[in-house]
């Protein structure tokens, strides 16, 4: 475990003191569930779902989830809308002359 933190802590870019806060917070982590050894629960604060530890698949979709919205936060607003004339949504004259027959023929499905 010692070498496996003194790993981490080599690998991270930038201070070493950010590297041992996140080795802190993924030991805290994983001590989240069941003890192995005493059989009782460690950190779950009385819920059940806690038991078991947390899971890693929900863990990195949150981890992806915060990421993306911090991103988006971190992008610039733009109010760069265009103005758009939404025309032709109800039909012609022309297109209501040409539907009048098979509207007047009426659904071939409907059978009396």
């Amino acid at each position: 475990m010692c070498l496996g933190l003194s790993v981490l802590v080599y690998l991270t870019k930038g201070s070493v003191l950010k590297g041992l806060v996140m080795a802190g917070i993924g030991l805290l982590l994983s001590y989240i569930g069941m003890d192995v050894v005493t059989g009782k629960a460690r950190f779950t604060f009385g819920l059940i779902g806690l038991v078991d530890g947390i899971g890693l698949v929900p863990l990195v979709m949150g981890l992806f989830g915060i990421s993306e919205i911090l991103l988006n936060l971190e992008k610039a607003w733009r109010k760069n809308h265009s103005q758009t004339v939404i025309t032709g949504l109800l039909p012609s004259k022309e297109d209501w002359r040409r539907s009048a027959k098979p509207i007047a023929r009426g659904p071939s499905w409907v059978s009396f």
